[in-house]
């Protein structure tokens, strides 16, 4: 079913279009094309959010070409809008809010999970606060350009660790691999080299079994893995995904028993120099902030959570996820200041509980 609703603008024809629990496969290359982001993309959403058929998707188009595509799902009264890590205009926003408020009578209220935008004042009430943040790398033309817009210790850090590398360890290898071509080993090799990390940090670990499964299934659609071996064994890697010339990275990791020669620095270099080899034009290091993104050359662009309610009834009504999305903003910037001071004291202290706790319900 599709809901159809001309506007008329400024110097412009808009079209708007929504299709009630639907997804029309012309939607996939148009996503990719006005994003390009992988928490944007079709494929991403089918494995990753179960996108099936309680999903709708709304379209703004200005004359034949799609401007805005947003994926939502509408739950107990929200409609939780699925696109993540994209840039989407105040104005947009605003139209999509009429737009759901005026066709969905059962939502009170939209949730827009990681977004950037120049929100303004809205007609309807809202919260919004940082959420996530994602480092994006604008690529040269060659690995050699690239190379030199790294900081000069950088540069030299690589060039002497690699010649130890190669030197200490004749077996040393590096390969990439695409779609079908990963094995599923080595994608699972380097997740617990990740999962060691984390435990030896007394942090819990984010990708459960179930997470494997879709990083897999996703990676054989649009994967781009960097597999290093020593001695036939793997010892380093990164997960990544392509959507056009943009690359994201999903997993990085390394034997700690290689620290001495900056295996994980050597391995992030190579990933990054492949894909300014096939054409990449971008590279996004994604979430968490990590000195080396900086150093790789990574910006930091910050993500909001956007809570928008149809009037302030329901912002009385609905008390407890108001004060939820005040309490999670809160948490946000705690997790922010701890992770800004993970050698203080306090911050040990927190970790470690939180390490036991979790080990405690697992036992449980």
């Amino acid at each position: 079913m599709t809901m159809p609703l001309r506007e008329a603008a400024a110097n412009d024809d808009v079209t708007i279009s929504c299709h009630i629990n639907a997804i029309p496969a012309s939607v996939e290359p148009e996503l990719d094309r006005i994003y390009g982001h992988n928490h944007s993309s079709l494929p991403f959403f089918r494995i990753f959010c179960d996108a099936a058929d309680e999903v709708s998707t709304y379209v703004v188009r200005r004359g034949a070409a799609a401007r805005v595509i947003l994926l939502f799902r509408v739950n107990r009264g929200v409609a939780q809008v699925l696109n993540q890590m994209i840039r989407i205009e105040h104005a947009e926003v605003l139209r999509f809010a009429r737009y759901v408020f005026e066709h969905f009578g059962s939502v009170w209220a939209i949730n827009f999970r990681a977004v950037q935008t120049d929100l303004q004042d809205l007609p309807f009430p809202f919260q919004r606060h940082n959420s996530q943040e994602r480092f994006p790398v604008a690529l040269p033309a060659t690995p050699e350009e690239y190379t030199k817009r790294l900081g000069r210790s950088t540069r030299d850090a690589i060039k002497r660790y690699r010649k130890k590398l190669l030197e200490d360890f004749p077996s040393f290898s590096c390969r990439f691999y695409v779609n079908e071509e990963i094995d599923e080993q080595d994608v699972h090799a380097i997740i617990d080299l990740s999962a060691a990390r984390i435990a030896s940090k007394n942090k819990r670990f984010g990708i459960a079994a179930a997470e494997r499964t879709r990083i897999i299934g996703l990676a054989k659609l649009r994967g781009f893995v960097c597999v290093i071996r020593i001695n036939g064994r793997v010892c380093a890697g990164t997960v990544n995904f392509r959507v056009g010339n943009a690359y994201f990275l999903e997993v990085i990791a390394h034997d700690p028993a290689y620290n001495d020669y900056r295996l994980g620095t050597i391995c992030c270099y190579m990933t990054l120099c492949e894909c300014i080899a096939r054409g990449g034009i971008k590279y996004d290091f994604g979430g968490g902030r990590n000195h080396y993104k900086v150093k790789f050359l990574g910006v930091q662009q910050d993500m909001e959570r956007v809570e928008i309610y149809r009037s302030r009834k329901y912002l009385a009504l609905k008390g407890a996820r108001v004060g939820k999305t005040f309490v999670d903003g809160y948490v946000r910037r705690l997790k922010l200041w701890l992770l800004a001071h993970e050698n203080s004291p306090v911050a040990r202290l927190v970790h470690q509980t939180n390490a036991l706790m979790h080990s405690v319900v697992r036992r449980g």
